[in-house]
């Protein structure tokens, strides 16, 4: 993995590939609202490891799950 800044924001959003067109809806109402979200979408998440970034992810102050039938059934979520 590269050495990148550690990203700061307000929430993590967590959700399935099946989930990103609500994800990006979420993340724009949370940022209308002048808050900062760290997600998949994120330039810093495209550029490393998936499993870093997760683990980066659930060091923010909140957390918010966007639970489907795809969530559970992913292999992320059942490791």
């Amino acid at each position: 993995m590269t050495d990148l800044p550690l990203p700061k924001a307000d929430f993590f959003l967590s959700r399935a590939s099946k989930n990103g067109r609500t994800a990006r809806l979420i993340v724009s109402i949370i940022e209308k609202a002048s808050r900062t979200v760290f997600h998949q979408d994120d330039d810093d998440f495209q550029h490393a490891s998936f499993m870093r970034m997760m683990e980066v992810g659930t060091d923010m102050p909140r957390t918010i799950a966007l639970l489907s039938d795809a969530y559970q059934a992913s292999e992320h979520c059942r490791k």
